[in-house]
């Protein structure tokens, strides 16, 4: 004994399978530009990082320079004074 749905039936679980597949489609599209947008976050998290350690090493640069330069100063005070 077979059960047979009334066309109405079969129509409206058609009707909701291609709903639910459109959704579905929908969602893996946004899902996918969701983790272009992650990548592309992190490259410019990388970039920024790396302006930020080069910046971080010019200031110790500049620390040095200063820092001998104080060290001039001092040694040359009695020979100004």
């Amino acid at each position: 004994m077979t059960y047979s749905l009334p066309f109405s039936s079969q129509n409206r679980f058609y009707e909701e399978s291609n709903e639910k597949t459109h959704l579905l489609e929908t969602d893996w599209k946004q899902l996918n530009l969701v983790e272009q947008n992650l990548d592309t976050q992190d490259n410019l998290i990388a970039e920024r990082e790396e302006g930020i350690d080069e910046i971080h090493g010019k200031m110790v640069e500049v620390n040095e320079i200063f820092t001998d330069l104080n060290t001039i100063v001092v040694e040359q005070a009695p020979l100004v004074g």
